[in-house]
């Protein structure tokens, strides 16, 4: 994982909640449900400061249940939230702990990464571990804001 600085971040979460509600999606994707704005006023900003073809994550499409800007707080293969939904519509906050890159198959994830007590509670009542399983890869809460597809990530 890399780090990446950026005085841009630090503008515009000024100006962000740093708050979302917690949905369950399809009876086993469990998200917290975040401003768009962090996608729509971040990844212009980020897309001026990397020098590789970025695109905007596909969250606005109807394939992607038009989930929009997210953290993530357990994956559907992680099969637990059938059924228990006590934790769902109610708000919840996080920090901002800085702007990373992932590499994964022939992608890289820019993601701001997400420190959030009460949803890593949410994870340890269910016997899940801290991070999550993203296609093999343990990953901490994060919010993706954009990707680099498959040949520019070579």
């Amino acid at each position: 994982m890399n780090m990446i600085c950026s005085d841009f971040l630090t503008t515009a979460l000024n100006v962000l909640p740093m708050a979302g509600r917690l949905k369950l999606l399809g009876g086993n994707y469990l998200y917290l449900d975040v401003s768009d704005e962090y996608i729509h006023t971040l990844f212009p900003r980020l897309a001026a400061v990397i020098s590789a073809p970025i695109s905007m994550p596909d969250y606005f499409t109807a394939e992607k249940n038009n989930i929009g800007a997210h953290v993530s707080v357990i994956y559907p293969e992680e099969n637990v939230m059938q059924h228990n939904v006590d934790h769902t519509d109610k708000d919840y906050s996080f920090e901002v702990c800085g702007l990373f890159s992932q590499k994964i198959h022939h992608k890289i994830y820019y993601a701001l990464h997400i420190q959030a007590p009460e949803l890593l509670n949410i994870r340890q009542q269910y016997h899940l571990p801290d991070q999550l399983n993203f296609r093999g890869y343990n990953i901490g809460f994060h919010m993706t804001l954009a990707v680099l597809y498959n040949d520019a990530a070579k």
